[in-house]
């Protein structure tokens, strides 16, 4: 099973996400958080299990995914957690900004069902195959 945490404040696309996951995959399972708050002290307390992705919604209330990014990156222990940001507009220079804070890669998110669901698939099929860290030189989903 691939653990993968997914942070997001708007709770219909939290939903669109994980109906997506279960859609597409069994081997992953995913946990959301609506916000950044308390991701590392969780984490840091073992409320929940260090995960081999996180994905993180840039546009969010009071703490946005940038600022979310920048804490984990700077984090010893969970600095080496590859990164996802996401967000539903496309940011001029958000995946540059993404890979120079430390995400492992940026992708708009879709506005469609099946296409969440390609995504989604791609990123469990790289978690069992251990190719994660290639994802965006072999996606055209993925910058």
């Amino acid at each position: 099973m691939h653990n993968i945490l997914l942070i997001d404040d708007d709770k219909d696309d939290r939903s669109f996400f994980l109906d997506a996951a279960d859609s597409v995959s069994e081997s992953i399972e995913i946990l959301a958080l609506e916000n950044c708050f308390t991701l590392i002290k969780d984490l840091e307390n073992n409320n929940i299990q260090q995960p081999e992705l996180i994905i993180i919604d840039i546009n969010m209330p009071e703490k946005d995914g940038w600022t979310c990014l920048k804490e984990l990156k700077s984090h010893a222990v969970y600095q080496n957690i590859p990164v996802i940001m996401y967000s539903t507009t496309s940011p001029e220079h958000g995946a540059e900004q993404a890979k120079k804070i430390g995400a492992l890669a940026f992708f708009t998110k879709p506005y469609d069902f099946k296409e969440l669901k390609e995504t989604v698939n791609e990123i469990a099929f790289h978690l069992e195959q251990g190719t994660l860290m290639e994802i965006t030189k072999v996606s055209k989903r993925f910058f």
